[in-house]
């Protein structure tokens, strides 16, 4: 899917396209140099768009990833500290496996 920004370079060069297809008193090898030429700049204004627009996909991505899985400082320490002290208080028994005395 075409962004606004690639969207108005194809549109350009459909409009510059056509000014130059209806001048009729240059010659058709004039009108397809100027075509050419109208080609290497959109395609290169294009490569630009979508170069640009991947990275800022790849910047949100990386925000977004950031974000999702950044642990918040204040909730989880607590938390930890919580269950090592439990694990702490918490004594082995003695397990089935060992026959009774």
């Amino acid at each position: 899917m075409a962004t606004t920004e690639e969207q108005q370079i194809i549109r350009d060069h459909d409009s510059e396209i056509a000014n130059i297809r209806a001048k009729v008193e240059w010659t058709e090898e004039a009108k397809n140099e100027h075509i050419a030429a109208v080609h290497e700049w959109a395609q290169r204004e294009y490569a630009e768009a979508r170069e640009a627009e991947q990275q800022r996909i790849q910047q949100r991505l990386e925000s977004t990833r950031r974000a999702v899985f950044q642990v918040p400082g204040g909730i989880w320490p607590p938390m930890l500290s919580r269950r090592r002290s439990w694990r702490r208080s918490v004594r082995p028994e003695k397990t089935c496996s060992q026959p009774p005395r």
